[in-house]
This record gives structure tokens, sequence and C-alpha cells, in this order.
């Protein structure tokens, strides 16, 4: 898998902040029925005054991907790509190619 593409977005804040506030999200992730979820994607919050900035890597299906791979098949996107359980509604898999 290549590695994830850059979101930013930019926001009015709700709380004035006279010095500016920094936070650094890391990837949080959960099994749940024995497949991964992503509760939260890594990224980072800076707020200064009214106004903040966020920026992440990617959605959540990439970094689900990613744990499916690297933690439930050892790094073998070709056994993890058979295995992936999810399938839309005509039966399909959801497996992104992302390259």
């Amino acid at each position: 898998m290549k590695k994830p593409k850059l979101k930013t977005n930019f926001y009015k804040n709700y709380k004035f902040r006279i010095l500016p506030h920094v936070k650094i999200d890391k990837l949080e992730w959960k099994d749940k029925w024995n497949t991964p979820r992503c509760e939260k994607e890594p990224g980072f919050y800076v707020e200064w005054l009214w106004w903040g900035f966020h920026s992440s890597r990617d959605d959540s299906q990439y970094w689900e991907q990613k744990i499916w791979i690297d933690e439930y098949h050892n790094g073998d996107l070709e056994v993890a790509k058979s295995n992936w359980k999810w399938r839309n509604i005509k039966g399909e898999s959801t497996w992104k190619d992302y390259e």
C-alpha cells in the first residue's frame, strides 16, 4: 500500500485562544468481532484566536485495511485482500486499492 494522502481543513473555533494550541492524534483502533475498527486517524490540530486547522492522513478505510494487512496477516497483501470480510449490498468486496 502506498503512503496515505494528506487531508486538511480550516474551521472556526468555538473557543478564543490567545496562545496557540497544538494537539497531535495517534492512530487508535479496536478489534471488534475479529476485524479492525479505526477509531481515530493520525493527524494534528492547531488552534489560535478563533481559527483552527486540522490535518490527517486519509480515511478510516485506509487505516482499517493497513491494520488488516499488518496485524492480522503479517504484512501479506494478497492474503489480506482475499480474506477481506466486508461486502457491499451486491456481495462484492469493498477493498480499495490505494495505489
